[in-house]
């Protein structure tokens, strides 16, 4: 790109090197650095900042460049500007750890500036790459785990978009080990852009059970984050090794199909012989799909014996549905299912409390689960997101009753 007019200032040797007055013609590239890792799945390419090469025009009788790093550590901070004669301009203001730099770029035309600004966010549409959704978003956090207060929880939050390698269907698009996919959130003065290249398994979710529109993840540690912001909010943001995140639009291209809360949990456990009764005050039971595959999801507050379990729905599965008694529900007959991770210490505390959609725990139980529902109609719009259809409930017993585990939802 040749931008109209260039201008680099401060103490910086580079800087210096470089003429201090406005230089016209000049020539910039900008890289992107990245890294490949080795994995059990295979090479990683992980992003790790850009390379910014600023060089002069023929119109000047000495060749001078810069070259800078924007490391993905610290926020970029711009503001829009207006050159003589009205031209569009960008201000950036790097640091990256050993040189700091103010540079104005005067473009030509406001496409060229803002194209610069999509590149330094992640923002342009590769020719392999689509938007699978953009919507509006009420609250961004990243907290990390028994750490301080949530980070980014005071901007003015706007949209988010999720950008990834086309498909010709959104349930055939690749999430793990994805190197396009990438959520852009914007916010009243600056973008966030977060790249998921997320192993198998690394990616866990949770749903909160009091706001149905609002999505936890917890990820692994990371270094391939971008921040954008004006010089107004500089001192409000700032990177930590964030692990948690509350925010409204899930990345893992899974259909959201059913939400429902129920005010009581139960958990009949046969492992002796008296059956031992569990309950949880409040459960959230969701179901997902991708492709032909439904899973159950159900998350709970303040039960003594886990925070959450997921399994898989099959189309061989038995469903039956009943009235009895006045409760309106429905059994998944001899489902296989894990049940709820055991609490732990620090990070396997918070651990336990996320499923993982892509690698479920393995199904060790096998037994009847019902689901009681307040009414007949949110049973039936549960059935109909059933991956088989439901009967009527038998007159018979579970088989499996005498040595089995009975989950009441």
């Amino acid at each position: 790109m040749t931008v109209k007019v260039f201008q680099c200032f401060g103490q910086e040797k580079h800087a210096q090197s470089f003429p201090a007055e406005p230089v016209p013609k000049c020539e910039v590239r900008l890289f992107e650095k990245s890294t490949v890792e080795k994995a059990a799945t295979g090479p990683r390419k992980k992003h790790r900042g850009f390379r910014l090469a600023v060089m002069t025009g023929k119109m000047t009788k000495n060749l001078r460049g810069i070259d800078q790093d924007i490391l993905p550590t610290t926020p970029i901070q711009f503001s829009h500007l207006r050159g003589d004669n009205g031209h569009p301009a960008l201000l950036l203001k790097i640091d990256d750890g050993n040189l700091r730099s103010s540079m104005v770029f005067t473009f030509d035309e406001p496409d060229q500036r803002a194209r610069l600004h999509a590149l330094l966010t992640g923002g342009v549409i590769g020719r392999e790459e689509t938007v699978y959704g953009e919507v509006p978003i009420q609250s961004f956090a990243i907290e990390e785990p028994g750490g301080l207060a949530p980070r980014l929880a005071g901007l003015e939050w706007q949209s988010v978009r999720i950008i990834n390698e086309d498909a010709f269907d959104i349930q055939n698009t690749k999430t793990v080990l994805s190197e396009h996919l990438r959520v852009i959130m914007d916010f009243k003065t600056g973008t966030l852009t977060d790249r998921f290249n997320i192993g198998p398994g690394e990616l866990k979710i949770r749903l909160d059970l009091h706001s149905t529109n609002e999505l936890k993840i917890l990820r692994q540690p990371q270094h391939d984050m971008t921040i954008m912001a004006t010089q107004a909010n500089n001192r409000q943001i700032s990177l930590p090794r964030n692990s948690l995140r509350f925010w409204g639009q899930s990345p893992e291209r899974k259909q959201l199909v059913l939400i429902i809360i129920f005010q009581h949990f139960e958990t009949k456990n046969g492992s002796v012989p008296i059956y031992k009764k569990w309950d949880a005050a409040t459960t959230r039971v969701q179901l997902v799909q991708k492709e032909k595959t439904v899973q159950l999801l159900a998350f709970f507050e303040n039960f003594n014996h886990g925070d959450c379990m997921g399994f898989t729905l099959k189309s061989t599965d038995t469903f039956e549905s009943s009235n009895k008694s006045g409760k309106f529900s429905l059994r998944i007959v001899d489902a296989k299912f894990a049940m709820p991770k055991p609490r732990g210490e620090g990070n396997a505390a918070l651990d336990s409390a996320f499923v993982n959609l892509d690698m479920p725990d393995y199904p060790g139980e096998h037994d009847d689960i019902t689901v009681v529902f307040d009414t007949e109609t949110e049973r039936d719009a549960f059935a109909k997101s059933l991956p088989a259809p439901v009967k009527a409930a038998s007159r018979m017993g579970s088989v499996r009753r005498d040595k089995s585990k009975l989950l009441d939802i």
